[in-house]
């Protein structure tokens, strides 16, 4: 039978990779866990977790705060609210031009010469305050976006660093767990065999 000939000259063939015998496996399935680097390696994640967490507290304020007066938007607020303060008197300045000495208002038809000017001059003052203002609201938002989108990059980055040291800790913690189950079945088997 020529078939039975080559699975016997399989069988008695060395094989070309070692297979592990005895000696070399280990004896018990604890000697697969370093157990003095896990727990080294929890106590490491665990610290390095509560340094993220304690980093994420007030991160966002304080993120906020340094970088708004980086930017110095405070003082471009400060100017805003004196420019609106300004179109506000500007504006009751020449609402009072608009009225006779009783205060009714003056009809249009009736507001020529010097007092036409003098209204006009107002309104054109008002028109420049207005585009002003306007520019530093708009110089104001744009840093106030890019404010935000630091602060919001610098948050992003400490929660992944704190979500990676908070699974590391799970993964070995769960490698603990399992060792503490394996090393408590080997001693009850050591127990009953005794």
């Amino acid at each position: 039978m020529p078939g039975l000939e080559t699975a016997v000259a399989r069988l008695t063939t060395t094989p070309t990779t070692p297979i592990a015998t005895k000696s070399t496996m280990p004896t018990e399935p604890t000697e697969l866990y370093d157990i003095g680097k896990i727990q080294s390696d929890l106590t490491k994640a665990s610290a390095s977790k509560k340094e993220a967490y304690d980093e994420l507290i007030g991160l966002q304020s304080k993120t906020y705060e340094s970088e708004y007066n980086k930017a110095g938007l405070g003082g471009l607020k400060t100017n805003i609210a004196s420019i609106d303060t300004q179109i506000k008197d500007r504006k009751a300045l020449r609402d009072q031009m608009l009225r006779d000495e009783e205060g009714k208002p003056i009809p249009q038809w009736m507001i020529t010469g010097r007092k036409k000017l003098e209204i006009d001059r107002a309104t054109d003052d008002i028109n420049r305050l207005i585009d002003e203002r306007n520019s530093l609201a708009e110089q104001y938002n744009l840093g106030i976006n890019e404010v935000i989108r630091k602060v919001e990059q610098k948050t992003a980055d400490a929660q992944t660093k704190y979500a990676f040291w908070e699974n590391e800790e799970k993964r070995l913690s769960k490698l603990v767990e399992t060792y503490q189950d394996i090393l408590s079945k080997e001693l009850a088997r050591k127990e009953a065999a005794q």
